[in-house]
């Protein structure tokens, strides 16, 4: 178990290493900042990403834990000797206690009554130790105190002195974790930094973690990061020991207002746990909180709900009470976004619903407007018809010709108006589609339902309604002009002339010159119409022209005539 308490120094520690602190003061903020700015520079998003990758691994490293755990009880199950088998107990309680602390607890049990049946008073300590800090973990903090007063007339050595300590200093910080008063968990933390104080004292060498948490209460957030930095860096991140250090320091980053480097240790710590398959974990909580601080709600959901699972699966008491405690301020706002997200896309939907319903609208009257153009078409051949007849039986005069003739050009005039119409209002259409598909995109691109993702950034729909554009195009065009192709052929040298392909109507190079017919002769108009840019629309139409029979320069009034009664 590992957690980092605050605690009070002594009178005149204090003062000391207060003197200490401001000479180094200006010193530690310069080596901060080039640590900051030089070794540390990674972006915090790159860790959470790599934090990811490890969490959808975790299985992984727990079926490595249990092979471990298996093997161990293998050998257990062929040692009979009480002091063969009592080593194998602790290195199972030792596998257990971050993993599963019940069944940490039912070794170290067995452990405490084989040391009880061998009598040899240092392994019955070592073997009570073992189960105060189990009852620490399960958070029956009575029974820890209980035996830790049972222990304490019957410690005989210095190292005895130091894990009673150490104990008592961890049964205190957990008590203070819960939320009792101020007050209350004030007195938990005096008592807590009392038996670090004596611990400090009792021990030759101090470790590296208990110096950083001095340098914590002295609020010397600089120094902590400074003095476990160098183990940080020997260590492995499949080493338990990378967590217990990369927390320390994100909790200095956290008093030093410097969010980037608290997410990335937290990260990192969290990544060390994830790898070692500990359960029994404070990390990746503490990150779901600060990103929940952040604003990024998906995120931190996502790993409370992780740091649940783990909690409840190890039945640390401590840990599952820090999950509970912020659950529900984060699974609120993880509901709330959701709402939001549902809101946003049933309005968008009603929004699409309409565009499409005004689509529809507007293709009837397109069809409407085709039907009017196919009967012109067919007044105009009845009337064409007729004045033939008159011309072949009556022989009218010419003036009679002329006004006839000048009412076939008129009548001419509107079908190219209203092909023109039609075919502005087409690509208006298809262009706000796209626009829509592409406003969805952006604004729905956040959601995690993936499939409405990628079916709104298809451009299929847009692709179709082209297709379906350019033969409707296509099949009034003939029908105002059904002789268009052979006469446009007629004005190419007989070896260059275009024939469309089998399942097309007009090609491009035909569609161009189709377009030029009705009226639309400027090559930006014909490439909005065609999705070409305008530099391709002129070299089609430099490529045609170079095939005429006649002059270049007269050959698209040539194709204006096509159509036209001489």
């Amino acid at each position: 178990m590992w957690t980092v308490h605050v605690f009070i120094l002594s009178g005149k520690s204090r003062e000391l290493e207060r003197m200490r602190g401001k000479i180094i003061k200006y010193a530690s903020i310069f080596l901060l900042c080039l640590i900051s700015f030089g070794g540390f520079c990674q972006n915090s998003k790159n860790y959470l990403k790599e934090l990811d990758q490890e969490l959808n691994k975790r299985q992984e490293y727990v079926k490595i834990r249990e092979q471990r755990i298996n093997a161990l009880k293998e050998v257990l199950a062929q040692t009979h000797d009480h002091k063969s088998r009592r080593p194998l107990l602790h290195q199972l309680y030792k596998a257990y206690a971050p993993f599963q602390i019940d069944s940490a607890y039912h070794y170290a049990k067995i452990s405490e009554k084989i040391a009880t049946k061998i009598g040899d008073p240092d392994l019955i300590i070592d073997d009570r130790f073992q189960l105060v800090q189990a009852y620490t973990l399960m958070g029956a903090y009575t029974l820890a105190f209980d035996a830790l007063r049972e222990i304490r007339p019957l410690i005989r050595n210095k190292g005895q002195l130091s894990a009673y300590y150490l104990l008592q200093k961890n049964l205190y910080g957990n008590l203070a974790d819960y939320q009792y008063p101020n007050a209350v968990r004030n007195e938990y933390l005096v008592i807590k930094n009392r038996y670090l104080d004596s611990l400090v004292r009792s021990e030759t060498h101090i470790h590296p973690l208990q110096k950083a948490e001095q340098l914590m209460v002295e609020k010397r957030y600089l120094n902590v990061v400074h003095t476990l930095l160098p183990y940080l860096d020997s260590l492995s991140l499949n080493n338990r020991e990378y967590a217990f250090f990369s927390y320390t320091i994100a909790k200095a980053y956290q008093r030093l207002d410097n969010r980037e480097m608290q997410i990335k240790y937290l990260a990192l710590s969290a990544i060390a746990d994830i790898r070692s398959a500990i359960k029994e974990n404070v990390a990746l909580r503490e990150l779901a909180l600060r990103l929940y601080m952040d604003g990024d709600i998906r995120k931190a959901y996502s790993y409370i709900q992780i740091a649940l699972d783990d909690a409840v699966y190890s039945q640390a008491k401590l840990r599952t009470f820090e999950v509970w405690e912020i659950l529900p301020l984060i699974g609120d706002a993880y509901q709330e976004a959701q709402r939001i997200r549902e809101r946003n896309l049933l309005f968008f939907s009603i929004i699409a619903t309409g565009l499409v319903a005004f689509l529809l609208v507007a293709v009837i009257m397109v069809r409407k407007q085709t039907g009017r153009l196919r009967y012109a078409n067919k007044v105009i051949k009845d009337n064409n018809g007729r004045l033939k007849e008159l011309n072949n039986e009556l022989g009218q005069n010419k003036r009679h010709i002329e006004e006839v003739n000048n009412l076939l050009l008129a009548a001419n005039q509107l079908q190219g108006e209203q092909i023109a119409h039609y075919l502005g209002l087409c690509s208006a259409y298809i262009a706000k589609i796209d626009n829509y598909r592409a406003s969805l995109y952006r604004k729905a691109k956040s959601a995690p339902r993936d499939t409405l993702v990628d079916a709104l950034k298809s451009k299929e729909i847009v692709d179709r309604e082209l297709k379906q554009f350019y033969q409707n195009f296509d099949r009034a065009f003939l029908e105002l002009y059904p002789d268009f192709v052979e006469a446009l052929n007629a004005l190419l040298k007989p070896e260059e002339r275009i024939t469309p392909k089998k399942d097309e109507l007009l090609n491009t190079e035909l569609r161009i010159f189709a377009l030029i017919r009705i009226g639309i002769s400027e090559s930006a108009q014909i490439a909005d119409f065609l999705r070409y840019s305008p530099n391709t629309i002129y070299n089609y139409r430099a490529k045609v022209k170079g095939k005429a029979l006649a002059s270049r320069k007269d050959f698209e009034a040539e194709v204006m005539k096509i159509g036209t009664i001489d």
